[in-house]
């Protein structure tokens, strides 16, 4: 009874009964599997090689910025804060129109106004995730990797968002074109306000 296993007998109680699946195992031709295992293994590693890497990029970028976001979110939340803002001075010259002269399109820009508002306060939510903060270099760190595995799972989300806003913008601008056409004269009037 050196080193190797015993077969199995009935009498003894110790050893593995040969099943259906040691003799599939036995059976199995693993020469054929070899290459797609191999290509299989590969796959995962390239995919956690890719993970890690941009999730340490993320972090680096994150732990340098000065406002502990990467330069795409300060960005992003740039422009959704201007968006917001415009998309509120229209709502209050809208507001100040008269019932005769609020066209299908000056509805239409109160209606995207707001809808723009709640889109750029969820972008802003989820771009607040994103930021890291602390007070000793450790900390930060920290706060920056958790925040680069959040903009990791939060990409789709955040891409949505971004394009949401895309549309809304477009669609603004459209409504703000037929407005001038409709109401020239006050929309005219409303231009240095919206300027400032």
């Amino acid at each position: 009874m050196g080193g190797g296993r015993e077969k199995a007998n009935p009498g003894n109680k110790q050893s593995l009964p040969h099943s259906t699946i040691t003799l599939a195992f036995k059976e199995t031709n693993f020469e054929a599997m070899e290459p797609l295992s191999a290509l299989s293994v590969a796959a995962a590693a390239i995919q956690f090689l890719d993970f890690g890497a941009r999730l340490l990029g993320n972090t680096l970028n994150i732990y340098r910025s000065p406002t502990g976001q990467t330069k795409e979110c300060v960005e992003l939340s740039a422009v959704s804060r201007d968006l917001q803002v415009l998309a509120t001075q229209i709502q209050g010259l809208c507001a100040n129109m008269a019932p005769s002269e609020q066209v299908g399109a000056a509805k239409m820009l109160q209606r995207l106004s707001l809808s723009c508002k709640f889109v750029g306060d969820e972008l802003h939510e989820a771009l607040a995730e994103l930021r890291a903060s602390g007070v000793t270099k450790l900390d930060l760190l920290k706060s920056s990797f958790n925040a680069a595995l959040k903009a990791l799972k939060l990409g789709d989300k955040i891409q949505s968002l971004q394009s949401r806003m895309q549309k809304l913008r477009t669609d603004i601008t459209g409504a703000i074109m037929v407005c001038l056409w409709y109401v020239r004269p006050m929309a005219v009037s409303a231009v240095p306000m919206l300027i400032q």
